[in-house]
């Protein structure tokens, strides 16, 4: 951003500046005066206004343009240390992060859960607090969060990880078929011996947690980490939605249940705080940035289309 910019940015400080000014100087025009009756010294006025009042009046413009350009040097400075924090995250989401949160997507979305998880997407249940209460609530259902436990115990969620790692590590055709017909509520189709498990971790897979249940916390944990910087505004939120907002929606929608039930009101303090208010933050911009851009593709159809009026 440059100055001009920052100033069209702030027109209404601008605006306050320039009243603030005129203002004193319409006092030094108009307010009363008094000369003293015997003159010590020549003083040279313009206007019936000592050159000594015009200089306090020119340096209070002085000051007030003085502050402008520091307040634009701390915004631009402070923009520049987000946008560097922003991309420092931005690599740890594409070494790593990345990978982790569309692995555990793609199992969430192949086990029982993933109607549930559409109806998050699709706006049908909406998390805000992201707690037990609010679960019950939407789901209009007191006993959901034991009725979800009940649907995590029942599927073997190592079983759905271990797929979809061997479709990364394989190119077979013969894979496809294999599972073709599987049934991922059922364990008793197939199950990996320890070793065919571990011959699953290897290349891009190596860095990856043995079990499922270690994915989900290391996803939270190191999103938590990420949305302390966004949070704390040491990275800026406005970076982040350009170019990670998408991932960041689907991992924490995907996790929305097991967030809520985390939160369950048994401890006093609130897990994963961060991710919420990060997420509420690029709710805003993400609902903004539509309404923006609704507006626009409105005004071009009106441009496009115009109507035309009938002649009597």
């Amino acid at each position: 951003m440059n100055f001009i910019s920052y100033l069209k940015e702030h027109i209404g400080y601008i605006l306050f500046s320039i009243l603030l000014i005129v203002g004193s100087g319409f006092l030094l025009l108009f307010l009363p005066t008094q000369n003293p009756i015997q003159v010590e010294s020549q003083e040279i006025t313009l206007f019936n206004i000592s050159l000594n009042n015009w200089g306090i009046w020119l340096t209070i413009i002085g000051s007030v343009f003085a502050c402008l350009w520091a307040m634009y040097q701390y915004t631009k400075a402070t923009s520049l240390r987000q946008q560097e924090k922003a991309s420092e995250i931005a690599k740890l989401f594409s070494d790593e992060l990345l990978r982790k949160c569309n692995i555990l997507i793609a199992v969430y979305e192949n086990s029982p859960l993933s109607k549930l998880l559409k109806d998050v997407k699709s706006g049908k249940l909406v998390f805000k607090d992201f707690t037990s209460a609010e679960l019950r609530g939407i789901t209009s259902d007191d006993d959901f969060p034991s009725k979800y436990k009940n649907i995590l115990e029942s599927v073997d969620f190592d079983y759905l990880y271990f797929r979809v790692l061997e479709k990364i590590v394989t190119t077979k055709q013969e894979y496809k078929n294999k599972y073709k017909n599987i049934d991922n509520n059922k364990k008793s189709h197939y199950t990996y011996s320890t070793s065919e498990a571990r011959n699953l971790f290897v290349n891009e897979n190596s860095s990856l947690p043995f079990h499922f249940s270690s994915l989900v916390s290391d996803v939270l944990n190191q999103l938590e980490y990420v949305c302390i910087n966004l949070s704390t505004h040491a990275a800026g939120s406005a970076y982040i939605y350009q170019s990670l907002h998408q991932i960041f929606f689907d991992t924490v929608n995907t996790l929305a249940f097991e967030i809520s039930i985390r939160n369950n009101g048994k401890y006093s303090d609130k897990f994963y705080t961060n991710i919420i208010h990060v997420y509420k933050e690029l709710k805003n911009i993400y609902e903004l940035s539509t309404e923006k851009e609704d507006k626009g593709k409105e005004k071009n159809n009106q441009q496009l289309n115009p109507k035309i009026r009938s002649v009597n």
